[in-house]
């Protein structure tokens, strides 16, 4: 099954930038993309809750890269979109045009197996061993029962 939109654009933004990077670059090399918004680095407004589920606030603001291409193919014509958090602009515009070739229902199931697979097992393995190192500093308190209780 092939994953939808916002899941391969949360996979793209999320995998390592040199593994992107050598993934990306033998799949774009073949095709042709016109620049609708360069590679461009701002600022976004991080909003939270309170308590996880309460009251919406704003947090602060984060630099974010984005990047806007269009690739036209007998199909029809299709805008990628590339959104990252920091400074990489090479990386919001190969996330950008990986977008615009994963729209296309002929290339989606191929890039979906060769390209965002590996890249989600990697994010997977990034975050277990991130939770294994969490756990293993992880201190666990006991209730004592009074000595003063008969």
């Amino acid at each position: 099954m092939t994953p939808a939109r916002p899941d391969w654009l949360r996979t793209l933004a999320l995998a390592d930038a040199d593994a992107l990077a050598v993934r990306a670059d033998a799949v774009i090399a073949d095709y042709a993309f016109e620049t609708l918004r360069a590679a461009e680095a701002g600022l976004v407004l991080v909003r939270a809750r309170i308590a996880g589920d309460g009251e919406r606030f704003n947090l602060g603001e984060a630099t974010a890269a984005r990047c806007v291409v269009r690739h036209r193919a007998p199909q029809g014509a299709f805008a990628g979109v590339g959104y990252v958090l920091g400074r990489d602009l090479a990386r919001a515009e190969r996330i950008a045009k990986l977008d615009a070739l994963l729209q296309r229902d002929d290339l989606r199931p191929v890039l979906a197996s060769t390209l965002l697979q590996p890249l989600a097992d990697a994010i997977a393995q990034r975050r277990a061993a991130r939770a294994g190192a969490a756990a293993a500093t992880r201190v666990r308190f006991f209730t004592l029962a009074s000595e003063a209780t008969p």
